[in-house]
């Protein structure tokens, strides 16, 4: 079972907590916030990379770490726009 606590901005996997670096809690916080629709690439950017650029790599990379420690057809892609979360 896997849960987000976003209190206490942790990921729990049968209880047991999953590390997390500090831009995938943020990148998953946004996604759960907005689970309704897709996060264009531009909002991922200024709520993920507040301080600095986004590069597409850093993205797809962001996005690939994520997968490896939530099951990985949770995150959507649309092409083109952005990311959502399928809860």
């Amino acid at each position: 079972e896997l849960t987000f606590d976003i209190f206490n901005h942790t990921l729990l996997d049968n209880g047991e907590i999953v590390k997390l670096r500090t831009k995938e809690i943020d990148f998953l916080l946004l996604l759960l916030k907005n689970k309704n629709r897709y996060i264009t690439y531009s909002e991922i950017e200024r709520y993920v990379w507040f301080d600095s650029s986004m590069s597409k790599d850093a993205l797809k990379t962001l996005v690939k770490n994520i997968k490896t420690k939530i099951p990985k057809e949770l995150i959507l892609n649309l092409s083109g726009t952005g990311y959502k979360i399928d809860l």
